[in-house]
């Protein structure tokens, strides 16, 4: 089994509204993700909803088996999250931040582990 890991640098400013971090592109045979969001200074959670594309340019909500948005909330009193996504099939995958009522904050960087 191999593994890959990469670090994203996001530095999204929950002051600059909704926002897409940065494409991670996915190596061949890859099916499962480990991805740890690094954040600071967050006054209120936000969520990311995972999003899938096989070119890299179009994107669209990557769904779980039950056809639910597979998402995360980042808390605001910590300053990182970790999500694990299995049974993956797709090439490339980025995220669609909604900061809803925070105000400041960042989201910083990715630490991705894929095998």
């Amino acid at each position: 089994m191999s593994i890959a890991r990469r670090m994203i640098q996001c530095s999204l400013p929950v002051s600059g509204g909704n926002a897409l971090t940065p494409g991670i592109q996915i190596p061949n045979g890859a099916t499962k993700l480990t991805i740890q969001f690094m954040y600071s200074g967050l006054d209120a959670d936000i969520s990311l909803t995972m999003l899938q594309s096989l070119d890299g340019a179009n994107y669209d909500t990557c769904v779980n088996e039950d056809n639910a948005p597979i998402t995360i909330t980042l808390d605001k009193d910590f300053s990182t999250m970790t999500l694990n996504v299995a049974d993956l099939l797709t090439t490339w995958v980025q995220f669609s931040m909604e900061v809803g009522e925070a105000k400041t904050g960042s989201l910083d960087k990715m630490f991705v582990m894929m095998t």
